[in-house]
């Protein structure tokens, strides 16, 4: 059975804890705001930058934004609950890497892909692309490095060939 005075004391001591820390990082910022408008650090640092921002606002905000969160994160420890969060937490870290991971290798793939097709069948040193006419300088392994009628250097992908509608020459 569940004592139910453990549980409000677990609770109690969680909220208390939370609403410390909210007023501690009200505290510590306007300590903050304080001391740099004190010594003028927002007019020092646009001098240097010639950047015309609040940096004394930015900064306090950042470090009450950094005291709320191990606040939270001391409440929750103390609820025992901070394991199963941080698991959770970082199987979303795992999730978001491995679909930019996906992502990624999906292009390059892509270019790959339709580099083996290109590279054996593009065997003239002259390529139409859109009506533009390209002089072939390299054939890699993702891209052709191509010169245009005024000598500028391009680097065409692979896969831009297989969208589009090319002509030998």
């Amino acid at each position: 059975m569940i004592d139910i005075t453990l549980l409000f004391n677990v609770f109690s001591k969680a909220l208390i804890i939370l609403l410390s820390g909210f007023l501690i990082s009200k505290i510590a910022s306007m300590s903050l705001l304080k001391i740099f408008k004190e010594f003028n650090v927002d007019e020092n640092i646009n001098k240097i930058l010639k950047l015309d921002i609040n940096y004394s606002e930015l900064f306090s905000k950042i470090l009450e934004i950094i005291i709320i969160i191990i606040a939270f994160i001391y409440s929750i420890n103390e609820l025992n609950v901070l394991p199963i969060i941080a698991f959770i937490f970082s199987l979303g870290v795992i999730l978001v890497f491995l679909i930019l991971f996906t992502i990624s290798i999906s292009n390059y793939l892509t270019n790959f892909l339709s580099g083996i097709y290109f590279r054996k069948n593009i065997t003239s040193n002259k390529i139409e692309i859109n009506r533009e006419v390209y002089n072939i300088v390299s054939k890699n392994i993702f891209d052709i490095e191509a010169l245009d009628k005024n000598k500028i250097k391009h680097i065409i992908p692979y896969s831009y060939l297989s969208k589009h509608k090319i002509k030998l020459l």
